[in-house]
């Protein structure tokens, strides 16, 4: 793996913080300690049959963790009858929400169990990707390059709940004297980055190699809005050598377009102060 930046994965433990983040993962200390039960990557939750205990359903994640103890209900009403009860920091598999509710419906080994309102939960993303994702960059004025993204693991934040998965991207440019070959990394953050009640979730593209005086390292942050499947551009630590800032937003219904999409973000910010220190480290 690439050597990481010195500001790489730094984690902010303050909640409602800016935005501007830079390479810093900003997470909620809503929780202290979680049960990290590994499911399979959620998509689009459904039932596997046209109504759960009687409901109809609309999508949702398919994994969830849940924030605070909560009762399950047997229907999406407060005064349903209870059939279970959920622990703070376990992740539960979801079916979908209820329509036109707040209600998550949840299964329980497999089985349809209940209900359980969603201001409890927040929304969990798989960054695994099977197999490397290998693309093109290309811009007005802007060096074409060949990319391709690698998924490295995951790992826990220290002291918090947040859950970070890893990537390298080794990209070849055609430059003015030939090809210019780099590495960068990645992040993602499994849980939303700020507000876990939110389904914003965080997506860094850091450059170790290119720093300012102060010893930043270059860094690219996106925000990928789940429930829209919108990924955004939000901040560059370095403005000095970035271009002008991209204000549109680009569809990703899974996790490779999600990284594609911050990738090309970065790819469109980098300027020449940019291109010209990744030449002068070859």
């Amino acid at each position: 793996m690439a050597k990481r930046g010195k500001l790489q994965h730094r984690i902010g433990l303050v909640a409602g913080l800016s935005a501007r983040v830079g390479a810093r993962v900003k997470v909620c200390t809503v929780l202290s300690t979680a049960v990290l039960l590994w499911a399979s990557a959620p998509g689009h939750a459904e039932s596997k049959s046209p109504k759960f205990l009687g409901q109809n359903l609309g999508a949702s994640a398919e994994i969830y963790i849940v924030l605070t103890d909560a009762n399950v209900r047997g229907k999406p009403l407060t005064k349903s009858p209870r059939v279970g009860r959920v622990r703070k920091g376990i992740r539960i598999q979801a079916a979908g929400k209820a329509k036109g509710t707040n209600w998550v419906a949840v299964r329980k080994e497999g089985e349809d169990w209940g209900f359980v309102y969603a201001p409890a939960l927040a929304p969990v993303l798989d960054g695994a990707i099977p197999a490397p994702l290998s693309g093109k960059l290309a811009g007005d004025d802007l060096p074409e390059c060949e990319y391709n993204i690698r998924y490295e693991g995951r790992h826990p934040v220290d002291g918090d709940v947040q859950i970070i998965s890893d990537y390298t991207v080794a990209l070849s440019c055609d430059m003015e004297g030939g090809k210019l070959a780099f590495t960068a990394t990645m992040f993602l953050t499994e849980l939303p980055y700020q507000d876990l009640r939110r389904d914003i979730f965080q997506v860094n593209v850091d450059l170790p190699e290119v720093k300012d005086k102060e010893e930043e390292i270059m860094s690219v942050t996106s925000l990928y809005e789940y429930g829209k499947k919108e990924v955004a551009f939000d901040a560059v630590t370095i403005d000095s050598m970035a271009r002008p800032q991209p204000k549109n937003k680009k569809k990703a219904e899974a996790i490779p377009a999600v990284l594609r999409a911050a990738l090309e973000f970065a790819h469109a910010v980098w300027g020449p102060g940019v291109w010209a220190a990744l030449g002068k480290t070859k």
